[in-house]
C-alpha cells in the first residue's frame, strides 16, 4: 500500500510531500506531489490508492464502517500504537452516537461526551476529532464539524526539576556512543537549549582551547561556554572539521523529543522535555557557588532578566547543607 513521505527543507524550514510504495523487488520508490499542503498530500494519496485498487470507493454506510475506513487509511500514516489509541478515544464517541445519523451529530453534543474526562485526554480527543472531520469533509462526507470552536481545557505543565546526580549518570550511560550523546551533553553540560545545539556548527567549536561559542536564538545574547572534561569526552569521538555537531538527528522536533523519552525510559528516569537538562545545568553551577550575573552570562540571559530565577531548583539535601554551612552541626 502507498503511503506519504514527508521531507523539511532547512533553507526554507517547508515540508514537501512525496508519494512512496513498493515496487516489485522490495524497493522504496517515491514521486514528489508537488504540495506542502499536508491536507491536500492526503487527499492525493487517498485518491492514488482507490484508483489501484488499494482502498475501496469512499464509504458511505454506517458511522462504525465509516470509523474503520478512517483508522485503515491512518494506519498507512502511523504505528499501530497511534492508530489504537485512536480507536480507543473515538470507538466510545461512535458507539454512543450510533442511533444518530451523522449529520446530525452537533458541539452540543460532543461537550456533553466530554463531561468529566482529564483536561489532557480532551485535548487529545479534540485533535483526533478534527482530524476525522478534515478527512471527512475530502470525502464530501456528511459529517459536519461537530467541534466547532470549542476550546479544550489548559493542561498546567509540570514543574521543571533537575535532574540528580544519579539519574545524569544513568542518563549518560545510556547516551553514550550514541546519536544523543552529544545533544545531551550540550544541553547538560553547556546549557544550550535545543534550537542553538541544533544550529551549532564545529567551526564554533575549538576543543583545544577548551572554549564553544554560539547566539541563543531567543535572545541574541553571545554566550562562551568553558568545555568540560564530560563535554569534551562526548564531543570529541565525533569531531569533524565543518558543518553540523549534531548529526543524525530526527527531523521533526516531535521525533527527536520521542527518542529522548525513548533513552529515558531505557534509563529508568523520569520522562522530561530537552530543557530540563538546561535546568539541570544551571542548579549545578549555582550549588557550586556560582554568582548571578555568571550565571546569566553562562545561559544566554539579559543581565538582570528575572527569567534566571526560575532555573534556581534546590532539594532537602542542599537545604540541610546550607544550614550546617551557615549554622555549623
Amino acid at each position: 500500500m502507498a503511503w506519504l513521505r514527508r521531507r523539511k527543507i532547512k533553507r526554507t524550514g517547508r515540508v514537501h510531500y512525496y508519494l512512496a510504495w513498493r515496487d516489485e523487488d522490495g524497493a522504496e520508490r517515491t514521486r514528489p506531489l508537488n504540495t506542502t499542503d499536508k491536507i491536500v498530500a492526503e487527499a492525493l494519496l487517498r485518491e492514488h490508492q482507490r484508483a489501484s485498487g488499494e482502498l475501496p470507493a469512499a464509504p458511505r454506510g454506517a458511522p462504525a464502517e465509516i470509523l474503520e475506513q478512517f483508522l485503515a487509511e491512518k494506519a498507512v500514516q502511523f504505528r499501530p500504537k497511534t492508530v489504537a489509541d485512536y480507536r480507543d478515544r473515538l470507538g466510545p464517541l461512535f458507539a454512543a452516537w450510533s442511533d444518530h445519523p451523522m449529520e446530525t451529530w452537533t458541539r452540543a453534543m460532543f461537550v456533553s461526551h466530554v463531561e468529566g474526562m482529564g483536561p489532557r485526554s480532551v485535548q487529545i480527543l479534540v485533535g483526533q476529532c478534527r482530524r476525522l472531520i478534515e478527512w471527512a469533509r475530502g470525502l464530501d462526507l456528511p459529517l459536519p464539524d461537530f467541534v466547532g470552536d470549542f476550546k479544550p481545557p489548559a493542561v498546567r505543565s509540570e514543574e521543571r526539576t533537575a535532574l540528580t546526580v544519579e539519574e545524569e549518570a544513568a542518563v549518560m550511560k545510556v547516551a553514550r556512543g550514541g546519536r544523543l550523546e552529544a545533544p545531551i551533553a550540550l544541553a547538560l553540560y553547556g546549557g544550550m537549549p535545543r534550537a542553538d545545539f541544533l544550529a551549532l556548527e564545529w567551526r564554533q567549536v575549538d576543543l583545544e582551547a577548551g572554549t564553544l561559542t554560539y547566539h541563543r536564538s531567543k535572545t541574541g545574547q553571545r554566550v562562551e561556554v568553558g568545555i568540560s572534561p564530560a563535554l569534551d569526552a562526548a564531543l570529541r569521538p565525533v569531531r569533524a572539521l565543518a558543518g553540523p555537531v549534531c548529526r543524525g538527528l530526527p527531523m521533526s522536533d516531535s521525533s527527536l523529543s520521542k527518542a529522548l523519552h525513548r533513552l529515558l525510559d531505557k534509563a529508568d528516569v523520569p520522562r522530561g522535555g530537552w530543557h530540563r537538562f538546561r535546568h539541570t545545568y544551571a542548579t549545578r553551577l549555582v550549588a557550586s557557588g556560582c554568582d548571578l550575573p555568571t550565571l546569566q552570562a553562562l545561559m544566554g540571559h539579559r543581565p538582570g532578566s528575572p527569567v534566571t530565577l526560575r532555573y534556581f531548583h534546590t532539594d532537602t539535601g542542599r537545604q540541610r547543607d546550607a544550614i550546617r554551612k551557615a549554622f555549623g552541626g
